[in-house]
């Protein structure tokens, strides 16, 4: 059964507002920091949608972010972050990488938690791979739509 999701953070609860933008989140973040009067909020925006339907799935479930980086840990995400997850687990700050089936035993060891109750969720197709080869159980996200349906699915 599984009792614990782990969700990526860019492009899955965050998105840039110009949708035409295809790299790397926390890239950005780093070259529009330099500019004076930046905010972190004009350029980027919380998956609102997702955030409300993890607040309640959140009382049945314990909800974690697994990212790549630290873009999360901005000020401004925090009180939308903190009514959602139990915590936030950063593949940089435990110098591993998500394409790496070891990065999830290092989280599910310190979850205390079994492959087959975790399930994660991201759009990167290598880090679902790693995340398959450690045992979880996953979800490729590419909308909330799609997202829900599969939540249903394998949640029931």
């Amino acid at each position: 059964m599984i009792t614990c999701i782990l969700f990526d953070f860019s492009r899955v609860l965050l998105f840039p507002k110009d949708e035409s933008y295809t790299g790397g989140l926390n890239k950005l973040n780093r070259i529009l920091a330099d500019q004076p009067g930046y905010s972190i909020l004009d350029h980027f925006r919380l998956n609102e949608e997702l955030l409300a339907y993890l607040r309640i799935l959140g009382k049945s479930r314990d909800i974690y972010i697994f990212t790549s980086e630290t873009i999360q840990d901005a000020p401004e995400f925090a009180p939308h972050l903190a009514s959602a997850f139990k915590g936030v687990y950063s593949a940089t700050k435990l110098s591993t990488s998500k394409k790496l089936p070891e990065a999830y035993e290092i989280v599910l060891k310190d979850l205390n938690k079994k492959p087959e109750e975790v399930l994660f969720v991201d759009d990167n197709k290598g880090n679902i791979e790693a995340a398959s080869l450690a045992g979880l159980h996953t979800i490729l996200y590419t909308s909330n739509a799609q997202l829900f349906s599969e939540l249903e699915k394998k949640l029931q």
